[in-house]
């Protein structure tokens, strides 16, 4: 298998990203989004979704590689990072539905 250095998938890429969670604490947001976005550059979007869940996808992309970006205003802020990993999360809802999996939010998550 070939190796990748932030990898290259689809719901690995986000668990990727979202693995970054507990580290948001640690440093600035800005270096947080840096860091966990790096896993979304390489993100494959599957052909068959349809459209509307296929642009959703690729605006949670740009938008957390925006913010990742070090620019003047505006500058990523905490609601910015929970925004990302509850859109995140609710993109592998999706997914898991697509797959006939029944998904129950977790209330520890």
């Amino acid at each position: 298998m070939e190796t990748s250095e932030f990898g290259r998938g689809f719901t690995y890429n986000i668990a990727l990203f979202l693995m970054h969670r507990d580290r948001i604490m640690d440093v600035s947001v800005h270096i947080w989004f840096s860091g966990s976005s790096d896993h979304l550059v390489k993100l494959q979007i599957p052909q068959h979704y349809p459209e509307a869940f296929k642009k959703r996808i690729a605006a949670f992309r740009y938008k957390c590689l925006e913010l990742a970006q070090f620019r003047s205003p505006p500058y990523a802020t905490m609601e910015d990072a929970e925004w990302a990993i509850k859109e995140a999360k609710e993109i592998l809802i999706v997914v898991d539905s697509g797959l006939g999996v029944e998904v129950c939010k977790g209330g520890w998550e």
